[in-house]
């Protein structure tokens, strides 16, 4: 029987020093955002700082996990039992899909104006849980066993933020980092979660809400966020959101934006706003009209419908 593998929490700093200690000895360990396991010690070591109470795999009992361990957990519980070993939920050539990225915009041009941001708030949660964890689109819609709103304790995901963002990361990983003294290696694994169509069908979605924002006028995208000089291109933005059952905020207020990265509406500043002294214009960023090869497909309209079926 396989021994149960050590859990050690430490804080952020304790962390820092055992991976030191690793890569001094040459020790092979595994490399995670917030834990490390030591092979050779079967021992994960934990940032204690990033973890939760939250019930194991068999409800037996709770445990500190961080956000990671927490959306895996939730995805096995509720998904395996569907799942056949050793099959695939994508082609091979969908991996190519992984490597869409999440829409940009900046025209290169620093400003200062009375602006109005818009997040749409929980973006990634609020389209995956209306798909599936075989989403198959535009080859099949997928299975209701395994429609992310299924997933137990998706209301206790939610308020954890980093546990529901975590869902979409862990479906289009393919790599585990592995390090032995300064040497950094990305090792392949078997994911049974994976699938790549899955992240496209977000990142289309995003892709169309960003064009929307451009179209009305937004100088500024990254992402979830949109940045307008016009108090009427806002208004009709926010009301196609909602229109669409998105959760949206808005601050409205003296704006500037210095470069890509580094600006400023109302009281929201990005990290490094202040660090920046002056503004400067540089080339611009916009891979907003990319990835297009699905153009005629409305895919905020796709997953509404999906939405609709369940209501």
């Amino acid at each position: 029987m396989k021994k149960k593998t050590r859990r050690i929490y430490l804080d952020d700093d304790q962390l820092g020093i055992k991976c030191m200690q690793l890569q001094r000895s040459n020790t092979i360990y595994v490399g995670g955002d917030s834990s490390i396991f030591v092979p050779s010690e079967n021992a994960k070591y934990i940032d204690i700082a990033v973890c939760r109470q939250w019930p194991d795999l068999e409800n037996s009992q709770v445990v500190l996990m961080t956000p990671s361990e927490a959306a895996k957990t939730e995805m096995r519980r509720t998904f395996d039992r569907h799942l056949t070993r050793g099959h695939t939920l994508f082609r091979k050539s969908d991996m190519r899909l992984l490597d869409i990225s999440p829409p940009i915009f900046w025209d290169g041009r620093s400003r200062r104006f009375w602006g109005y941001y818009v997040d749409l708030r929980s973006a990634y949660y609020n389209i995956y849980r209306w798909l599936w964890l075989d989403t198959l689109w535009p080859r099949g819609t997928g299975s209701p066993e395994l429609r992310f709103d299924n997933l137990s304790n998706i209301g206790e995901l939610y308020k954890w933020k980093p546990a529901r963002n975590a869902v979409i990361g862990i479906t289009r990983s393919t790599t585990l980092t592995t390090w032995q003294g300064d040497k950094v290696k990305d090792q392949p694994y078997k994911n049974y979660h994976l699938n790549p169509m899955l992240w496209m069908t977000v990142q289309k979605v995003l892709h169309d809400i960003a064009r929307e924002a451009l179209s009305l006028g937004a100088v500024y995208v990254a992402t979830d966020g949109y940045v307008f000089k016009s108090d009427r291109g806002v208004s009709r933005f926010v009301s196609m959101l909602t229109d669409y059952d998105l959760d949206v905020s808005t601050i409205v207020g003296y704006s500037e934006i210095k470069c890509f990265g580094c600006y400023r509406v109302g009281g929201k500043k990005t990290m490094h706003f202040d660090r920046m002294e002056h503004s400067r214009h540089a080339t611009g960023v916009h891979n907003v009209e990319q990835y297009d090869q699905l153009k005629t497909v409305d895919w905020l309209s796709v997953v509404r419908r999906f939405r609709d079926l369940e209501d």
